[in-house]
């Protein structure tokens, strides 16, 4: 797999703490995000993916966004 592009979403008041990175990758012609915390190792700026995090192929993403649309819609009917 090769990264197309990343994001890290680390908590700066926290650096040596577990950091998560989105990042596009794209695996035998297939696109995918992933999101995973990373954690560091013994040497100081290496950072290695942890098994937490999903991986969801990229043209799966207007079911997941078709699902908070859903979502959104269900909480505002229970304010209203």
């Amino acid at each position: 797999m090769s990264s197309l592009a990343s994001f890290d979403r680390s908590n700066p008041e926290k650096p040596d703490c577990d950091r998560v990175l989105v990042q596009i990758r794209e695996y035998h012609g297939e696109r995918y995000i992933d999101i995973r915390a990373h954690y560091r190792t013994d040497t100081a700026d290496d950072w290695r993916p942890t098994r937490k995090g999903i991986s969801v192929r990229a043209r799966e993403l207007d079911g997941i966004t078709a699902f908070e649309t859903a979502r959104t819609i269900l909480t505002h009917r229970k304010t209203a």
